[in-house]
């Protein structure tokens, strides 16, 4: 049996907002997004005087971010905010989050994920991050591992005791990820990092 991990990254392409409230006092509003992904904090450019709708295409690669194993169920924190205020800085638009799931199960295929943000609890847009979280093998090993539902494992070939407990450690750690194997549930003998 050969065992497989896998390092996933989520990549935002692209970003959709619409039906945006109007903040601004005179003319349109310049529209920012910023993003927090577990305390990765990356922000869109301002687009002037863009009113109720805006996107960015093709955003770069500072648009990726790993996922740790830990992370799979997180959300994308969004706020939207109106930038190019002389008198009063930045004004929020709205805030939400975007769940990440949608786009793990859909592994290697473009996903779109919406969602309502709110300002003071009032709907005030809709944002859409058009998202593809792809999966890069790091190692393989040819061990023999079975995982029973007690997360117990019997792995055979291995003589040192030390090395055995080390593999043992890591193992245990990696099989937390049920939730991603589903993504796979074609592909036996793969787990992620």
């Amino acid at each position: 049996m050969i065992f497989i991990i896998l390092q996933m990254k989520i990549k935002i392409n692209k970003i959709e907002c619409k039906e945006l409230i109007k903040v601004e006092t005179w003319g349109e509003n310049d529209p920012f997004v910023f993003i927090d992904y577990l305390g990765e904090k990356i922000q869109t450019e301002m687009i002037k005087d863009a009113g109720s709708e805006c996107k960015w295409d093709n955003l770069d690669a500072s648009f990726e971010f790993e996922l740790k194993e830990s992370q799979h169920s997180e959300s994308i924190k969004i706020s939207v905010q109106d930038g190019d205020n002389m008198m009063s800085g930045n004004k929020d638009i709205g805030q939400g989050t975007i769940s990440i799931q949608e786009a793990i199960d859909k592994l290697g295929q473009m996903t779109s994920l919406s969602t309502d943000i709110s300002l003071k609890g009032k709907r005030s847009g809709i944002v859409t991050f058009y998202v593809t979280v792809s999966a890069t093998k790091l190692s393989e090993s040819k061990f023999k591992v079975l995982k029973a539902p007690s997360k117990s494992l019997d792995i055979d070939g291995i003589e040192n005791d030390l090395e055995k407990d080390a593999i043992k450690a890591q193992l245990d750690e990696i099989c937390e990820i049920s939730k991603l194997e589903s993504a796979f549930e074609a592909v036996s003998n793969v787990y992620f990092y």
